[in-house]
């Protein structure tokens, strides 16, 4: 019998009191579970998504009745000026960043590769790969300064082993894997340490499509070594615990959270 975990309760982590946490695509799901979890954790928070119908002021005054000092800044990752914005408006109003979390991420269209349009790749690509690549570079640009730093991306067993239909979003997360690796590289000897999540199915309201038709969620879970869907604070667990001190020795490693999908 699989264990469906029935109340959240952040791991037993240290060294993130007191830390300044950023957080995008963090209205909902993921992104909303890790910025909870990050506030019961004892981080400050600086939270950005695109604000779909005010999710993401209630995110901040959620924060902030947990205890945790918050900044929301509405942001369109897809835009490089704005993630400017984004960094610049954390540090001035915190002095630093400590950890960040590059969540945000699309799944726009499920079509066979033969039929995406431009349109369809470019919004894919711009959101999932190439802001998470300037926010890392802007973050990682202050944290090499401070010579400390922890960024934790939010990849895809889609980026390790690709399904059909979803071509761009696939290519785009492996794009984020070796972007975690190269980061890795890079940034390791400044002081940075660079790791991912990969999670498999998430139920969450990027998934709807899949768990809201009981025929295509039985078909999907036949895949994995576990009978259901993971939650996003399972995910939200793994995402603290690699920007904790407990994984002060992980550099480059992206963390399989899918259920055994890929065994």
């Amino acid at each position: 019998m699989d264990l469906i975990p029935t109340a959240f309760s952040p791991i037993s982590i240290t060294g993130l009191s007191g830390k300044i946490v950023l957080v995008t695509g963090a209205s909902r799901g993921i992104g909303r579970s890790v910025s909870i979890a990050m506030a019961k954790s004892g981080a400050m928070l600086a939270i950005a998504s695109r604000n779909s119908g005010g999710e993401l002021d209630g995110l901040r005054r959620t924060l902030e009745g947990i205890g945790a000092p918050c900044l929301a800044v509405e942001t369109d990752v897809a835009v490089v000026s704005q993630l400017d914005d984004l960094v610049k408006k954390t540090v001035d109003r915190f002095g630093r960043i400590d950890v960040l979390v590059s969540n945000a991420g699309i799944n726009p269209v499920r079509a066979p590769a033969l039929e995406i349009d431009e349109a369809t790749w470019d919004r894919t690509i711009n959101v999932n790969l190439k802001a998470a690549f300037f926010i890392c570079q802007r973050a990682g640009r202050v944290m090499v300064k401070q010579q400390s730093g922890c960024i934790v991306i939010m990849a895809s067993v889609q980026g390790i082993r690709p399904k059909a239909d979803v071509a761009p979003y696939a290519i785009s997360k492996g794009g984020l894997i070796t972007l975690t690796k190269s980061l890795a590289r890079e940034l390791g000897p400044k002081g940075v340490r660079v790791n991912a999540v990969a999670p498999g199915i998430v139920e969450t309201d990027f998934t709807e499509h899949i768990w809201s038709n009981p025929v295509v969620k039985n078909e999907r879970l036949k895949a994995r070594l576990m009978s259901r869907m993971g939650t996003p604070d399972e995910i939200a667990n793994a995402v603290l615990f690699l920007a904790s001190d407990q994984a002060s020795y992980m550099m480059g490693s992206i963390m399989v959270v899918d259920g055994g999908e890929l065994l």
